[in-house]
């Protein structure tokens, strides 16, 4: 398969997905700056879960681009990061309706958990499907950001049912771990 088509495809289940998260979003009835402070959670969760999905977007580029040969195993590892992906404005929703309830926010903390194991999944299907190309393994696997992130994810599983405000500030510091380098990767290849 052609992998354009495969990133066409990917790109615009993840365009749909944030579409989604935003249409969640509604406007508040009243027109004081407090009545727009009581939709504090559902915006907290669009900004982060649209991180998430920006992170994803930005690395599912990076280890497509690098990717001679796109088999069925990348195929159905693509559909299976793409169906844990598009829980995350379900799980945004309900988990910012809920003003962080315990159960809502370990949901939405399982399915960030399954959509990195996911990627994970995905990445090691297209290295090993590309093993001729030395420069992936440096750009994607199993590095010491990627273990520190999974642990973290895990933790705010187990968190979340404790205190769940904490397992959010856990999710921003994992946006933040991938986010910055992200940006000075680019920095470095302008």
């Amino acid at each position: 398969m052609n992998k354009g088509r495969l990133e066409a495809f990917s790109d615009g289940v993840l365009a749909i997905i944030i579409t989604i998260m935003i249409l969640e979003m509604k406007a508040p009835t009243g027109t004081t700056l407090s009545s727009l402070s009581k939709e504090w959670p559902l915006f907290i969760g669009y900004v982060l879960s649209y991180a998430f999905v920006g992170i994803y977007w930005i690395n599912h580029h990076r280890i497509l681009v690098k990717a001679n040969c796109i088999n069925g195993r990348v195929l159905w590892a693509n559909l299976f990061w793409m169906f844990c992906i598009s829980f995350i404005p379900f799980t945004t929703a309900w988990a910012a309706e809920t003003d962080f309830a315990k159960i809502p926010s370990v949901i939405y903390s399982f399915n960030v958990w399954m959509s990195t194991i996911s990627y994970h999944l995905l990445a090691y299907s297209v290295l090993s499907s590309n093993h001729e190309n030395c420069t992936f393994h440096g750009v994607m696997f199993m590095n010491r950001r990627n273990m520190f992130t999974f642990v973290l994810y895990t933790f705010a599983i187990v968190i979340a049912y404790i205190t769940p405000l904490f397992a959010y500030a856990i999710h921003f510091i994992n946006a933040i771990i991938w986010i910055l380098p992200n940006m000075q990767e680019v920095d470095a290849q302008e």
